[in-house]
């Protein structure tokens, strides 16, 4: 690579970069120098200073081949021959007017100050390539160019550079004028500081911001905004403005370097902000977005109709002029739980917009009485514009009616004028149910039970016919009914007529029954005798005939009339009893021909006549009478034959009867030998008691000579031992 010879720049003139063969630093190059109005990247900060830091500038030693080449015109940039060399020689005017000429150098060589006093030469050290400098290209034919075209270097003072300092300012320059006591700087460190100084000077210059304030500016659709644009440039020369497609009023600012303009009538629902300052020759720009938006206007949710349980419904909600958009959420409510949030981040419209969100939601029984709400919120964050609106709330009515009404009524079949109850009944309703109890059109007065689930109404009809009973049960919108057909009907007592009620025996009895006029021609009548039915159901009128025996004198005849649908007693006719007379009869029935008594029982004579009037009986026997029915005590002269007679109005009737007594005599013989064996077991019984007795006492008197005895025998070694000495307890 060939090196650039360049003379002592001014501060403006290396930028970051190095001098004397130091690169420029980005964003002042030739490039930003012949435009200073361009916006150009500035370097990122690394440690050491600048985007190559300091210690890139550094001497080599130089090489055993060297080549000079002066230019008499200053600031002329000359190419060397050499294939590996490049030069720029520019003046340096020094205070004597002597022309040190900055000479060139193979790659890597050593800066040499040369032996004339008029003249000065340097050589800057090839640096290392940074990673994000442009690559040079190469081409096969020819040495690698480098830029040494130093004339695209600002003069000083231009685009507000500070001049550059005279050789004299800088200590080591020759001519320049040494301050008192400072020693002589050596030759070789005046590049490293001129290249320090520089980086430091480039950097202070590019590391400036620009903003606008506020950074996300909001503003309301045809309203009036204020606006900041600013740097963070320390320089008072900086220059800059806020730019826009509407009108801005300028406003005094609070600081240097800032602009404060209102905008106003803002008719653009998205529109940039353009901010840029000029600094030290450097131009930075920034922009923003301004967003104009819509107070947020109330959201409306569509009515909720009635809901079954288990009935899904789509919940709208509307909210209309929206802008911008994509700051809306959208959050419906039930009570206060939360059922669905809706959010249009993904909406790059800045224009209003109708905004609907629908949710789908299923009744419960939970659900009764809830508030439905829907909340829209504009959030303009960072700026501190937030809208909240809630819709009207929606009461939520839930009802659940699964089965269709019971209706219950005890008869079907009315009679006129009857009054009889109907019920109607629902199961697992919710809420209460309403009840509607009507008959042929006519509605009933009904009684809700204190469950709410069963209505109770009379029912009352005077007129024949059938009619519909109809109940009606509301629960919520939903209405539900059952009906059934009542047939009201008129039910007279049925008449009984007989051609005679006393009858002999064996005659033939007739009558009829029938129905007064007006009667329902369903009604059936029946006529019975007691158990026996004389003429089966039939329409009226209803006749019979029947003979008449003894059995059944007393007999009531009736005539019965009944609805062959209905579950009620059938109505009856005033009763007939019937008066059947016959001759006495004795028989085997009523009067046994053989008859067994006991010698001194109380017994009757067992004979009983059939007939009526009722048959007297008497009894007789060898002048002994007897009447049947009167208790007498038995006696071995009753014993034989009585013969008994039974007589009434109508005739007489005679019966044979034997009458047997039995009787016992006592047997005096038997009687003394059961007293004797009596006697004789009491006897046996004292002799073995007595024996008994005698061996238990014998028993008792040995066992208490045997327990003396060996008392005895236990004091005598107590005798023995007070015989020979002192006894127990004797001594002192």
């Amino acid at each position: 690579m060939g090196q650039e010879n360049c003379p002592l720049p001014g501060w403006e003139s290396s930028g970051a970069g190095g001098l004397w063969g130091c690169p420029t630093a980005p964003g002042r190059g030739p490039a930003a120098r012949g435009n200073p109005g361009a916006e150009v990247p500035t370097a990122p900060e690394f440690p050491g200073g600048g985007r190559e830091g300091l210690g890139l500038c550094r001497a080599h030693k130089a090489p055993a081949r060297r080549e000079h080449s002066e230019d008499p015109e200053p600031a002329t940039p000359v190419r060397t021959e050499s294939p590996n060399r490049s030069r720029c020689r520019c003046p340096w005017r020094a205070q004597s007017g002597a022309i040190p000429v900055r000479t060139e150098s193979p790659i890597g060589s050593t800066p040499v100050r040369t032996e004339s006093p008029n003249r000065s030469r340097y050589r800057c050290a090839r640096r290392a390539r940074s990673p994000w400098e442009p690559k040079f290209s190469e081409t096969p034919s020819g040495p690698i160019p480098v830029r040494t075209d130093c004339s695209d270097r600002p003069h000083p003072g231009a685009h507000g550079d500070p001049p550059t300092p005279s050789p004299r300012s800088l200590p080591g320059v020759p001519g320049a004028p040494k301050q008192p006591g400072a020693g002589a700087m050596r030759p070789a460190a005046l590049p490293l500081l001129l290249c320090a100084v520089n980086m430091l000077a480039g950097q202070l210059h590019a590391f400036f911001k620009v903003f606008i304030e506020p950074p996300e500016p909001v503003v309301e659709y045809g309203g009036t905004v204020r606006l900041k644009c600013g740097t963070t440039c320390q320089d008072p020369s900086a220059t800059g403005n806020l730019e826009t497609s509407f009108y801005k009023h300028q406003l005094e600012a609070s600081g240097p370097n800032e602009k404060v303009v209102e905008l106003r009538n803002i008719t653009e629902w998205s529109s940039n902000i353009l901010c840029y300052y000029s600094c030290m020759g450097t131009r930075k720009m920034v922009s923003a977005t301004l967003i104009a938006y819509r107070p947020l206007e109330q959201a409306v949710l569509e009515p909720v109709p009635q809901l079954e349980v288990g009935e899904s419904h789509e919940l709208v909600c509307r909210v209309p002029r929206v802008a911008p958009v994509r700051n809306l959420t959208v959050i419906l409510h039930r009570g206060a739980t939360t059922l669905h949030t809706a959010t249009f981040k993904d909406n790059d419209k800045n224009e209003p917009q109708d905004v609907v969100v629908r949710h789908l939601v299923t009744a419960e029984r939970g659900d009764q009485g809830q508030n439905i709400t829907c909340q829209a919120l504009l959030d303009l964050q960072p700026s501190n514009v937030r809208f909240n609106t809630t819709s009207s709330p929606r009461v939520l009515d839930v009802y659940d009616f699964p089965e269709d009404p019971q209706l219950e009524m005890s008869e079907t079949n009315l009679e006129t004028g009857e009054k009889f109850n109907i019920s109607c009944s629902v199961q697992d309703v919710f809420p209460a149910p309403r009840f509607e109890l009507s008959l042929a059109g006519h509605p009933l007065s009904a009684r809700v039970t204190e469950d709410g689930l069963r209505a109770v109404a009379e029912v009352s009809h005077a007129q024949q016919g059938q009619f519909e009973v109809v109940c009606s049960v509301r629960v919520g919108p939903k209405k539900r009914r059952q009906q059934t057909l009542v047939h009201v009907y008129s039910h007279p007592q049925p008449q009984l007529n007989v051609n005679n009620s006393v009858l002999k025996e064996g005659t033939e009895v007739s009558g009829g029954c029938v129905l007064p006029p007006g009667h329902s021609p369903e009604l059936q009548l029946q006529v019975t005798a007691g158990p026996r039915v004389l003429a089966t159901w039939g329409p009226s009128p209803l006749g019979f005939t029947w003979n008449v025996s003894e059995e059944d004198n007393g007999t009531e005849v009736l005539c019965e009339a009944r609805m062959p649908a209905s579950k009620k007693n059938p109505k009856k006719s005033v009763p007939v009893v019937l008066i059947v007379t016959a001759k006495p009869k004795l028989d085997d029935r009523g009067c046994p021909s053989s008859q067994n008594w006991t010698e001194g029982e109380n017994v009757t004579l067992r004979c009983q006549a059939r007939g009526n009037p009722r048959p007297h009986v008497v009894c007789k026997k060898d002048g002994t009478t007897l009447i049947p029915g009167q208790w007498h005590t038995a006696k071995r002269a009753h014993t034989g034959m009585f013969q008994c007679e039974a007589s009434n109005a109508l005739g007489r009737d005679k019966r044979d009867i034997t009458v047997w007594v039995q009787y016992h005599d006592v047997n005096v013989g038997l009687i003394v030998v059961l007293v004797l064996v009596v006697l004789g077991a009491l006897a046996f019984a004292g002799i073995t008691y007595g024996i008994y007795y005698r061996k238990k006492k014998m028993r008792e008197y040995q066992l208490q000579k045997e327990q003396q005895r060996m008392e005895m025998q236990k004091l005598r070694p107590e005798e023995t031992v007070g015989v020979n000495g002192s006894a127990p307890g004797s001594q002192p």
